[in-house]
């Protein structure tokens, strides 16, 4: 995955005001040493068990990531080490602010459904008219927009992906990975 489309994702929501604790100073190289703590702290902040705030974190991950990838002081094999260690805690940045956004999503859902039938509308009767459309072309937009975003035909892919109102069926042309991936986020979806 690349780290700009990483750093894109995790940045996407509004930032909050949290201290980030140790900065790395961009743009400035730093020793080997430097490197070492800057590892170390980055590997800290991004733990599971700090619970980080990710707007706060993640542009001082990234910045060691691309301080390494300039390094020339460091071994290629500790350099390699360390860009593996950092890119799989971006990913689980990336995959944290995707899942808080299917998360927020529901909520709105769920929301939106206990004020439908506060106001006494059957959604059943959404079902048959342009209601199912709209969930579908949302539902649709969630999909190309989460999962390899890239590869979709409005991105310049070769995916694609239609709805069929009168089958009520999503058809789907993608990779087998893609669609091991869109078969979980629609599980994840319906719980």
């Amino acid at each position: 995955m690349a780290i700009a489309w990483m750093l894109a994702v995790v940045l996407a929501a509004e930032p909050t005001d949290g201290p980030v604790e140790a900065p790395v100073p961009s743009r400035q190289r730093l020793s080997a040493d430097e490197l070492r703590s800057a590892y170390s702290n980055a590997l800290q902040i991004s733990a599971k068990k700090a619970n980080p705030d990710i707007f706060a974190v993640a542009p001082v991950v990234i910045e060691v990531f691309e301080q390494l990838k300039a390094d020339k002081s460091l071994s290629h094999a500790e350099r390699s080490r360390m860009r593996r260690g950092l890119k799989s805690r971006l990913e689980s940045l990336r995959d944290r602010v995707l899942r808080d956004a299917i998360l927020q999503k529901r909520q709105l859902r769920r929301t939106a459904l206990r004020a439908e039938r506060a106001g006494r509308k059957s959604p059943q009767s959404e079902l048959s008219g342009g209601g199912e459309i709209a969930r579908a072309v949302q539902l649709i937009e969630l999909i190309q927009n989460t999962i390899a975003p890239d590869s979709w035909d409005i991105n310049g892919g070769n995916g694609s992906i239609r709805y069929f109102s009168l089958l009520r069926v999503l058809v789907v042309r993608q990779t087998g990975e893609v669609h091991h991936q869109i078969g979980a986020g629609l599980s994840q979806l319906k719980n």
